[in-house]
This record gives C-alpha cells, structure tokens and sequence, in this order.
C-alpha cells in the first residue's frame, strides 16, 4: 500500500508540473518571442520484487523550450535582411520623388532652357527674348540648388535616423547583458530546470536587435551569450557592454560614422555595418544619395563650363566679349571645396581641384612614350626611319633640328620624337606634345657644391647648400641656360622640372664632400653621367582612336598594335590623395584602382588636376576629393542684364565684291579670345589682345587658283606676309586657313626659329577660287543680328559632352533619373521578397515553437483526468491502509 501511495504520489506531482507547463503555455500564447514550453516525464525505475519487478511511478525529467535554434537564427538573419530592404526601398522611394515632382522636373527644365536659346538665336536682337532666355536660366539653377539642398536633407536626416538607431541598439545590449547575468547565475545556482523564460526574453531582445542591425552570437560556458556586429565587433560580452555611437566622419563632416568601444577606445565601423535599419540607411546614403548628388554635380560643372567657355567667344550687343553665364566651376573657393582633409592630418597642405575644360569639338584620345625614368646617358632609343608607324604611316627617323636644346640623347627626347610626329600629322592625322619632364632628385642633405659635383644639361650647379631655399635659388639661377626649374616641398625634397619637355641630364665628375641627394647620390661613386626624357602625349585630330605599330614601336615606348583608350573624362566618382613621403597617389575609391602617382604635388586625372594651393604635406596625410559633389549646389546663372548675351561672333570674313571666282570663306571656330598668345605662338600673339578690334586684321589673296597668301594688314597697303605660300586644293570640301605652321620672322638680324601662328580663330576656304581674289578678315564691329555664337549655344544641347562623350546633358541626367527609378522598383522588389522569406521562417516557427490553443486545451484535459486519477490511486491507498488498520484493532 505504501508503493501504492508513492506511486500515486508521483503520479499527481506528475500531472500537476505538466499542468502547470500547459496552463503557462496558454497564459503566453500572445507573448512576443515565447517559445512553447514542455514537461518531459519517463518511468521511474522499478524495484526488484521476488524473481520480478514492480514500477514505482514516474518521474519529471524537466521542462524545456520547443525550439529549432536554426530557425531562431535564421529568423533573426531574415529580420535583419529585410528591414534594410525596407529601410532602403522606403527612403529610397522619397528621393525618387525629389526626381519626379509630377511637373516635368529639372528635364523639362533643361528643354526649356534650350528652347528659350534657340528662340534667341532665331531673333539675337529681340530684348525679350533674351529677357526669356535669363529668366529660364535662373529657374534651370534654382532647380538644381533645390534639388542638391533637398538630397543634403535627405543625408541629414540619414544622419538623425543613424543617431537614433545607434541609442536604441545600446538600449536593447544593456537589455541583454542584465539577462546574460541573471541566466549565468541560475546555470550556477541550480541543479534542475534551465530558465527558459530568460532564454526566450534574450531570443526576442536579439530579434528586436537584428531589427536595426545584422548581429551573430555565440554561448558561453555559463549560458551568457555574445553579441557581435559589422565584422566581428563585440556589442555584448557576456555581461560587459560595448556602446554604438556616431560622429563626424575624418574627411567629411556632413556624414555620420557609426562607431563602437566603450570609454577606453573606440572605432569606425560604418564600412562593416550590414544588415538591419542602420545598414540600409548606410546603403542609400553612401551610394545613391551620394551618386545622384556627385552626378547632379557633374551634369552642373559639364553645363556651366561649356557654356561659359563658349560664352566667352561671342560678343553681346554693346560690342564687347561675352561674360561667363553661370558660375565658374574652377573659382577659389569651388576648387578647395573639392577636397575634403582628413582631421588626423598632421600637415597643413590645402589642395584644390580643377575642373578641365569641357570640350565639344575635340574628344581628345592620348597615349604616351615610355614613362620617365632616369638612365644613362646614351641609352636612349632614337627614332629612326619605320621604327614607329601611326595610323599605318611610317614616322620618319629624328635629326638634330627636331631637338635643338637637349644637351644628350636629343633624337630620343620628347622634343625631337613630337617634332618628328608632326612633321607628318597631315598623313596620320595625329599631333604629338612633348610632356613636362620632372625629375626626382630627392631629399636633400645640406652641403657645399663646387664644380664637378652636379651639373645640370651641361652646366655646373656653384652652391653653399646650406638649406633647401638656398640650393634652389641657385638651380634656378641658372634656368635661362639648362631650361630647368628646381622645386621643393618646404621638407628637403627637391624635383627638376623642364616645361618644354627636354631631356634633364646630370653629370657628376667629382665626389661631392657636402651636399647630396637621397634618389641621386653625388656623394659617392665616381663618374656618373645620366639622362632622363620625358612623356609624349599623342592627341587624335579626328577624334578615332590612334593605331600604333612599326618595326620596333617598343624603342619608343609603345606597345605594337596598341590602341589607346579614350582619355577618362569626368566621371562621377570620389577619389582619395595619400602621401608617403615620396610619392602622392590618387586612388578611385569605386575602382581601387591608382589614377595618378607623382613626386610632385600635381596629379591630373579623370577630367580634373589636383594641386597644392598653400601648406606643406606631411608623411602619411590624406584626402578625399570628390570632384563634383559641391557642383550642383554651386551652380547659379549669373548674367542679370539681356544686352551682355553673347550671340554674336567677334570675326567677320568676307570675299571681295570684285572677286572673279566662286570661292568662299567662312568663319568656323573661336577657339580662345583671352588675349593670351597660344602655347604655340611666339611673335605675333593672339588676335584678340585689344578690345574691339583683330590684331592684326587680315588678307587673303589667291596668287593661282591653287596657291594663296596670308597678309597682316595692321600697317595698310599691301601688308606684310606671314608664313610661307600656301597651297590651295579646290577639290577638298574645305581647307583650314589656321594655324600657320612654319613661318619665319625674316626681321634681321637672322636666321630665326620657325613658330606656329595661331590667331585664336579658324578660317575655312571652300569653292573655286581665281588669281587675284581676295578675302578679308575683320573684327565684327558691327553685330546686328549675327546668331553665329548663339548657333554654337544652341548646339550644346545635342554635343556629347557627358561620359566620355557618349551622352548629352539631357540624356545624362534621364539616365540618372532612370537608374534611381530602377534602383527604386528593385529596392521593392527585393523588400517584398525577403518578406516572403521572412514570413514563410516566421511559419515554420511558429509551427514548432508556437502555442497552439486546441492543443494546449486537449493536454489540458488529458492532464486534467490524469491528476484526478492520481488523487483516486492515493485515496484508494489510503482506504487500504485504513481497512488494515481496522483489521488489526
């Protein structure tokens, strides 16, 4: 009877512990994260009765949580997952509405810019048409500064939303650490049932983390667990805390980084952030908001730059040069805006960056000679004849008058291998530029230099060396004799520099006791004779890309059959300028890739060149550029009074009424008004140097049908012939009057060098001229009327300025409009699928893990029956025991 009491005993205690468990379940059936809960219960073991056994009841093993910990995890991970798609898609649907204000936008805008130009253009005298045309001017730039402060806004309150997401992650870690703890003390302190409520309350915490970012865990051996973000970072260790934060980030400090650490240190982990609200905010932030704002930028510089540069060519109604439209896009402040310094910089360089021109009627497609580097003297391949071919013509081999200044190697500088390249660029249709050449002597060690010690393109360098500023004012001193300049960063780092491209060669016949060189070392090694040559930059006149080949073009530096790439234009991508003591490198932060790399503080690439504006660069400092990023925000239309609207052209050329033949001239470019003789020109300068007039006006006569002459008519009667007879196919459809190359000053005394004359102008002759016409060139003094220039504006909107010259404005920004529309329909795409996905784990959660209320209720009653039966075995125990205790009384 006793057994039959602790057996119905255990029995009870049995129903009732389930009952419990059941009742729980029922009580938490709508507790977010509760994990249904079962009592486990097995046979106690029997004892030995005679030759058998007897059971003795049962026993509760415990009660454990219904869990799958993959699908946990997996739910988390799918959580964190779609609340960045949802995060991303949701902004990302409010700036596609900056885009689309359901008005036509910026693009509707653009066309009607361009329409008001063409009105213009078809009546350039009439006041208010070009009243119209600023007025469109004014709203195309209030449009796009509207439209830039509105995606500022959008990063701002990026910015907010990051803070804000940084203090309820903080929030929600301190949650979990107080759990942490009170689960490592029951796993010590109790010897039976794990705290599976705790266990559920950690789960559903860590889900409401992954809400704002994606996190991993892993269980200690007291239970605790670790919560991991980004990369790896520790959140939660156990019971200790790390903190999410934000600050400024180093280069730019309208974006917000998320960091991490406690108060002894911290670090940036925006880079590794994935996953969650904070992740996809970062997405959208860091790539379309900063692409559209970069891209924004590009399509304002690319507009107003070639706007004001063709601007400028033109002359408005009171007879004078037209003034920039819009803003200038390389002013001071614009440049240095570009660059954003690092706040760990220990320098104080400030650098700027400017915009190259853009340029619609020349894609300009380059390759170059062999990279600088310094050899010695005699090593130097010169050109000969068949080495080289462009475009399938041979070049012919280089002579002494191709290079003049060279004092070694002069058939292999890039002077002689330019001139040589020229002489023929009427077959290949190519034109060569020697390159600057700049030579990196080092960091200086002070000391005296005598004769022998270094010598410059022959010349000795005489110096006391007591400092940087001293060697390089005695370098420079003798810049009229070696055409070399000596440059030095502030630091000991000197570079020779030759503009014109000729080779620098170093002598060195005498030890040096004093001063020397870390890269050319004077100080030690007996004689030494090197030279270096510079780059050669080829330019196609067609605008198709340049064949090379020949019978050794690598002599020269140039790979057979190469075609070079089309030089990058701007392009909408950050950079990032690093300096380590020798070189600065330009990195695209998109590509990775190394753009530029000098020793000089001047890089050009990508449609732009960096350059040190003031300071001195340290060892290890660096910076950001972003090169059109302030563009839209700084674009504005700044011409106020209508009769300032350049329509007109500043040349006039005209055929003699008393011309016998049928030939024609036309004006068909400005291509520079400054006033400032071209590169190229070396006496007669450019032909708008004073205001209102040509210097000099200019006569063309036909001495054969075939064969014309250039006068310059600034002294009147029958001028003064500039260059030699030039030669006259009426079978062309046209013939380029300028430049004039080979013409000689035959002023005495003599002989001189020849030069290029380049008026800043271009003139075409077309027809069939006869002996004895003649043609005028004239300023256009009186420009009632003339849409030359205004022709030329309205063009704009159909050039190819945009992408490497694959797209016009107008399609450049459709084109951006159309990638965030996209970008937009894939964001909800991808939201509403990981959603699915989402939902179907939650699913098979839920199934596992859920309270099901039918079921709990059967269990209920099943459990409900067997605790009656239980109580019904100890009262039939009990009536026994009593009716034996009866039988012995």
């Amino acid at each position: 009877m006793s057994d039959m009491l602790a057996i119905g005993t255990t029995g009870l205690l049995a129903a009732q512990q389930t009952l419990n468990t059941i009742s729980h379940n029922i009580a938490n059936v709508n507790t977010p994260g509760y994990s249904r809960q079962v009592t486990s219960l097995a046979a106690n073991l029997p004892r030995q009765a005679g030759n058998g056994f007897v059971g003795s009841g049962v026993g509760i093993l415990g009660t454990n949580r219904v869990v799958d910990e993959f699908l946990i995890e997996s739910l988390r991970n799918q959580q964190a997952v779609y609340n960045q798609f949802d995060a991303y898609a949701t902004n990302l649907q409010d700036i596609e509405g900056l885009f689309y204000d359901g008005k036509g936008g910026i693009a509707q805008t653009l066309s009607q810019f361009f329409n008001s130009l063409q009105d213009l253009s078809n009546d350039p005298s009439s006041i208010s048409a070009r009243q119209v045309f600023i007025s469109q001017g004014e709203i195309l730039a209030s449009q796009i500064n509207e439209l830039s402060t509105q995606l500022q806004n959008e990063v701002s309150n990026i910015n907010q939303q990051l803070a804000q997401n940084a203090i309820a992650v903080n929030g929600i870690a301190q949650k979990i650490s107080v759990v942490n703890q009170q689960i490592s003390f029951y796993a010590g302190n109790s010897a039976g049932d794990q705290p599976n409520d705790l266990f559920d309350l950690r789960d559903q915490y860590l889900f409401e983390l992954s809400q704002y970012v994606g996190v991993s865990t892993n269980v200690q051996n007291d239970g605790s667990l670790n919560v991991f973000i980004g990369n790896g970072q520790s959140l939660v260790l156990g019971t200790a805390l790390n903190t999410l934060g934000t600050k400024p980030n180093s280069n730019d400090a309208s974006l917000q980084d998320i960091t991490i650490g406690n108060e002894n240190a911290t670090q940036v982990v925006s880079s590794f952030i994935s996953g969650g609200t904070m992740g996809g905010l970062l997405a959208l932030r860091d790539s379309i908001i900063s692409n559209s704002l970069n891209e924004l930028g590009r399509i304002s510089i690319s507009l107003a730059s070639a706007f004001n540069a063709q601007h400028v060519k033109g002359i408005d109604l009171n007879g004078n040069f037209g003034i920039e439209i819009f803003n200038d896009p390389n002013a001071y402040i614009a440049r240095l805006n570009r660059v954003y310094k690092d706040t760990g910089n220990t320098g104080s360089a400030v650098f700027g960056v400017a915009i190259d021109p853009i340029n619609p009627f020349d894609e300009e497609i380059s390759t170059f000679s062999q990279a600088s580097n310094i050899v010695n003297a005699g090593s130097l391949t010169a050109l000969v004849g068949n080495m080289l071919s462009l475009n399938n013509i041979n070049i012919r081999a280089a002579t002494a008058a191709d290079d003049t200044v060279s004092t070694s190697d002069a058939l292999a500088s890039a002077i002689a291998i330019a001139n040589t390249i020229n002489s023929q660029s009427a077959a290949h249709l190519v034109t060569a530029i020697a390159q600057p050449n700049a030579l990196y002597l080092g960091t200086f060690t002070p000391g005296a230099l005598v004769a022998g010690n270094l010598s410059i393109n022959g010349v000795n360098v005489i110096s006391t060396g007591v400092n940087e500023q001293i060697i390089l004012q005695d370098i420079n001193a003798l810049t009229s004799q070696t055409g070399v300049q000596a440059v030095g960063d502030g630091a000991g780092n000197i570079t020779l520099v030759a503009d014109d491209g000729r080779n620098i060669q170093l002598t060195k016949t005498l030890d040096s006791t004093g001063a020397t060189f870390t890269y050319f070392d004077i100080s030690a090694g007996g004689a030494r004779d090197n030279v270096q040559r510079a780059n050669v930059k080829l330019i196609s006149q067609n605008d198709d890309p340049i064949f090379i080949g020949g019978n050794n073009p690598a002599g020269v530096g140039f790979t057979t059959g190469s075609v070079p790439t089309v030089y990058p234009g701007l392009t909408a991508d950050d950079y990032e300028l690093t300096y380590n003591g020798t070189f600065y490198t330009l990195r695209n932060l998109s590509s990775s890739k190394i753009v530029a790399q000098t020793t000089v503080p001047i890089l050009a690439a990508d449609g732009f060149v960096v350059s040190l504006e003031s300071g001195t660069i340290a060892n290890g400092d660096s910076f950001v550029i972003k090169p059109t990023r302030s563009g839209a925000g700084d674009f504005s239309f700044r011409i106020t009074d209508p009769t300032t609207i350049a329509i007109a052209m500043p040349i006039k050329a005209q055929a003699t009424v008393t011309n016998k033949g049928t030939g024609q001239i036309l004006v068909s470019d400005v291509v520079n008004t400054s006033g400032v003789p071209l590169p190229t020109a070396t006496t007669l300068g450019n032909a708008f140097s004073e205001p209102s007039q040509i210097t000099p006006p200019i006569r063309i006569e036909f001495i054969t049908p075939m064969m014309y002459r250039v006068y310059d008519m600034s002294f009147g009667g029958n001028g003064k012939q500039i260059g030699q007879d030039q030669i006259y196919n009426p079978n062309n459809l046209y013939t380029d009057v300028f430049p004039l190359s080979s013409v000689v000053d035959l002023t005495p005394p003599g002989p001189k060098p020849t030069y290029v004359y380049d008026p800043g102008y271009r003139i075409t002759l077309q027809g069939i001229p006869q002996a004895g016409d003649t043609f005028t060139i004239e300023y256009n003094a009186n420009a009632d009327g003339d849409n030359r220039n205004g022709i030329k504006l309205v063009n704009l909107q159909f050039e190819k300025l945009m992408q490497n010259n694959t797209a016009t404005f107008q399609e450049t920004y459709s084109q951006l409009v159309a990638e965030i529309g996209t970008e937009s329909s894939q964001g909800i795409i991808n939201r509403d699928a990981s959603f699915s996905i989402f939902n179907a784990i939650q699913s098979n959660r839920n199934q596992i893990s859920g309270v099901n209320l039918d079921e709990e209720a059967t269990k209920l009653l099943g459990f409900q029956q067997a605790y009656q039966a239980a109580a019904q075995i100890i009262l039939v125990a009990r009536s026994n025991f009593d009716a034996l205790i009866r039988v012995f009384n």
